[in-house]
């Protein structure tokens, strides 16, 4: 008897460790068209993924990491994390951007382009800061397996100039896209029986 409750013990002990799968997250970005534009910097404080209605952080930052979403196109990636996060299927991500507030100095925790000749114009990001810029997509992480996923900007898309304020908004044009799912296998190999 104390050997079933032991075996069952252990069973649940590894379906709760095998709950979890791994993640490998990136950013990139389409082609821009503007000719004046030499960067376009967003200032991330954390990335959440979508599950069953709910939100699960996939990364969080103590400092906002600050990139140059134009540096990565043609195929050219940022790696953000390598996360363990529950298994199952997730259908939207998040970013929950800076505003400012990190102490640190001039631009260096904010959203903005910066234009050849050196001007810069602050991106306005309506509940970017709240409630987060989001991106569509799905993809399945299974029990012990791994997935890439790719948040593919589009830039040229994402940034709108308001009307009469002349500001500029970073508005979500975002898709998830599932590189690839992986998983291990364990075995020996045996160049005897070759």
């Amino acid at each position: 008897m104390v050997w079933i409750a032991l075996a069952l013990f252990g069973l649940a002990c590894s379906e709760k460790e095998t709950s979890k799968g791994s993640i490998k997250l990136y950013l990139t970005d389409a082609p821009v068209d503007a000719e004046n534009i030499e960067s376009v910097f967003i200032s991330i404080k954390e990335i959440q993924l979508k599950k069953d209605g709910n939100w699960v952080t996939a990364a969080n930052f103590d400092l906002p990491i600050q990139l140059d979403i134009l540096s990565y196109q043609n195929g050219q990636t940022y790696f953000v994390t390598e996360q363990e996060i529950p298994t199952g299927k997730y259908t939207e991500a998040r970013m929950i951007l800076s505003d400012g507030s990190s102490n640190l100095q001039g631009l260096s925790d904010l959203s903005y382009i910066l234009y050849n000749d050196g001007r810069t114009d602050l991106l306005d990001v309506p509940s970017g800061t709240s409630s987060g810029y989001k991106a569509k997509g799905e993809f399945e992480l299974n029990a012990g397996g791994a997935v890439g996923v790719t948040l593919d900007f589009d830039v040229r898309k994402s940034i709108v100039q308001a009307g009469a304020s002349n500001k500029f908004i970073l508005k979500p044009v975002v898709r998830i896209v599932a590189n690839q799912n992986a998983s291990s296998i364990n075995g020996t190999f045996d160049k005897g029986t070759i």
